[in-house]
């Protein structure tokens, strides 16, 4: 009598695959909150459920990672200061509530800019120049 070998949690019958490069990145969000900038590719894949080469086939090496992660920071952000000038004519009051908006964002994901901008809790990007 033979038993079925349990699969892991995301391999339909077959063995192909759901994993997208969303779950991956969302992931990574999670490890890089957790465990801060200094958050490694097998770190993410354990979060993810996967092996480090599915990490590296979904969204690449640490750099693409990284960039992938500006992305939806930069879309944070965009839409941040959308909503804090929304139908606003730009004045020095929408101004202040732009740059306000943004370093919010940056604020409530220090972590991820910490990660995508290669800074750390004791050097950030403007500390670099």
């Amino acid at each position: 009598m033979s038993s079925a070998s349990p699969r892991r949690p995301g391999r339909p019958i077959g063995g192909q695959l759901v994993i997208d490069r969303d779950h991956v990145l969302d992931a990574a969000e999670r490890v890089i909150k957790r465990d801060g900038p200094g958050a490694s590719l097998e770190a993410v894949a354990v979060e993810a459920g996967v092996t480090k080469p599915i990490v590296y086939d979904r969204v690449g090496g640490r750099a693409e990672l990284a960039d992938a992660l500006a992305e939806r920071l930069a879309d944070r952000m965009i839409e941040a200061t959308e909503d804090a000038i929304a139908g606003e004519t730009l004045n020095q009051a929408s101004l202040s509530r732009l740059v306000r908006a943004n370093l919010l964002a940056v604020a409530e994901h220090r972590e991820l800019f910490l990660y995508v901008t290669g800074g750390n809790t004791e050097q950030t990007a403007i500390g670099r120049l």
